[in-house]
């Protein structure tokens, strides 16, 4: 059902494929990107949809606090920028 946890996510998980399991405990809609902070018992992962992903499946827009999600997607560094 899942490949990893969402608190167990490091460094040899980016660029590959993985499945993750949890409740949505936070959207943040901006229009060009929806986040979704997705927990389970060991943590929480940040989940990213862009404009592309959207336009193919608009129901993510239709996502609500406390669903139950199953997500198939490759792992990306997180960027963080320093002003």
């Amino acid at each position: 059902m899942r490949t990893t946890k969402c608190g167990n996510l490091k460094n040899i998980h980016i660029k590959k494929k993985i499945v993750l399991c949890g409740w949505v405990e936070k959207i943040r809609n901006l229009g060009k990107l929806i986040f979704l902070q997705l927990r389970d018992r060991y943590g929480i992962s940040q989940i990213v949809f862009n404009t592309k992903f959207l336009k193919k499946f608009p129901e993510v827009a239709q996502i609500k606090l406390e669903f139950c999600m199953q997500i198939i997607g490759i792992v990306q560094k997180k960027k963080i920028i320093i002003i």
